[in-house]
């Protein structure tokens, strides 16, 4: 297995990845609306909405790293804007795999995204793993759909393997550099009740476990992708605030004031249940950020 196709390359986990797989020695291409002339990585057109994609990627590609999706939390959750949420996911899917119908090349292996938001947004004390249902709120609902969409790569004989994201801690870009903007500034608090847990796992981390699904080293399935770390949102910000040396004593942001803002979409974060790891460390894969506290001093630590 040579040559790779990513689908959202030029996200977050997309950019990561493909510098990963480049220095292993991949070949990595990238399915872009906008294919850049003069990139160094090469990219091939396709368009979700027209339908359209070039059937040249598909007989590029040993495997398939299916990323794409609109941003979950980047605009307001308009009606357009949850469809779009959606569509991108699932369409997207769903012409890949029309395209693979056509062809007489299929890759050997699919990873395809999945996220925690497949348990819904809830607080509580159960610990979901990848055999509990699905909740029932939007994202649950985007979720449960979209794994039935890259599902299908199975029935194509593709050996098929979807990752339930967590929050993914990265220096640059998510999530991370939000949370700690304030606490540099020494106003960090906790959301809501801060009792909320926030399923992480660490960019770096993240990346090595696709490659080890393209590596054939784990099985078929679902899996959790999270450290194995439990942490609440108040222990998220109070460790971003010791890490960065600055003072955390702020009371919590109100809820109510969360969903002023953000409405339907403050559940994402006023919300979340812890998520376990250990079908991923049954398979032997070992994480090098396990603990939060490891894990932010290796992003947000700046070293001579």
């Amino acid at each position: 297995m040579k040559n790779i196709l990513i689908t959202g390359g030029s996200g977050l986990v997309g950019k990561h990845l493909t510098v990963l797989l480049t220095q292993k020695g991949y070949q990595v291409a990238w399915l872009s609306r906008n294919p850049e002339k003069g990139s160094s990585i090469k990219t091939y057109f396709w368009d979700v909405k027209a339908k359209s994609l070039d059937p040249a990627a598909i007989e590029f590609s040993d495997a398939i790293v299916h990323l794409a999706g609109a941003g979950i939390a980047d605009k307001p959750w308009s009606d357009e804007r949850k469809q779009e949420i959606v569509d991108s996911r699932v369409k997207s899917t769903e012409l890949i795999i029309s395209q693979l119908k056509r062809s007489a090349n299929l890759p050997e292996v699919v990873i395809a995204a999945s996220a925690i938001g497949y348990y819904g947004t809830t607080t509580g004390p159960h610990v979901f793993t990848e055999t509990d249902p699905p909740g029932t709120d939007f994202l649950a609902t985007t979720t449960r759909n979209w794994e039935e969409a890259t599902g299908k790569f199975r029935e194509l004989g593709i050996k098929t393997i979807q990752y339930r994201l967590g929050v993914v801690l990265d220096a640059k870009e998510g999530a991370l550099p939000k949370m700690a903007l304030p606490v540099k500034y020494g106003l960090g608090a906790a959301l809501g009740s801060g009792r909320q847990f926030v399923p992480w796992i660490h960019i770096h981390d993240l990346c090595n476990l696709i490659v080890a699904g393209l590596e054939q080293s784990l099985p078929d399935g679902v899996y959790n992708a999270v450290a194995p770390a439990q942490n609440t949102n108040n222990e998220l910000m109070k460790m971003i605030a010791r890490v960065l040396h600055r003072p955390y004593f702020l009371p919590p942001v109100p809820g109510l004031i969360m969903k002023l803002f953000m409405g339907e979409m403050s559940a994402l974060v006023l919300e979340g249940s812890a998520v376990s790891a250990n079908k991923v460390l049954q398979t032997g894969f070992q994480f090098s950020f396990t603990e939060l506290k490891s894990s932010l001093e290796d992003l947000l630590v700046v070293r001579p």
